[in-house]
């Protein structure tokens, strides 16, 4: 069933209103900060498409976690490409998330991420991490 013309119409406006809100240097300085934190190479770019990818599948928000508290994620689904491990590991690094008292404007749902619905909101997840991490770690 197609959707309608008004209904595809709508869609492809927020799409390109979220597109115009998504924040590029923070991508950056998010990116840089993971591959320096956890000697990984996390790319962005594209509007959040390649960042995205490279986060889509938790681990390494689950690596983050473990981190700044190590043994809080006991176990990380290694890099698959079933849906239901790669929406655990993002499911388990909110559950600490939450856990450690993060407000609800500071955490994103899960397809947030795994359907790259509002990328902007995991990047502001992640800046209130590094920014409160030494913080967090006595949590």
């Amino acid at each position: 069933m197609e959707k309608p013309d008004a209904v595809e119409s709508l869609e492809k406006t927020l799409q390109a209103q979220k597109a115009a809100k998504y924040d590029t240097v923070l991508e950056s300085e998010i990116c840089v900060w993971l591959n320096e934190l956890l000697t990984k190479s996390i790319s962005g770019g594209e509007a959040g498409t390649e960042f995205q990818n490279s986060m889509k599948d938790g681990v390494i928000l689950c690596e983050l976690i473990n981190h700044i508290a190590p043994g809080s994620i006991k176990k990380i689904n290694p890099s698959t490409s079933l849906a239901f491990k790669q929406i655990e590991n993002i499911s388990n690094y909110l559950k600490v998330c939450t856990l450690w008292g993060l407000h609800e404007n500071l955490r994103f749902d899960t397809i947030d991420l795994y359907e790259g619905k509002d990328l902007g909101k995991v990047l502001k997840n992640l800046s209130h991490i590094r920014n409160n991490m030494p913080s967090l770690k006595e949590t």
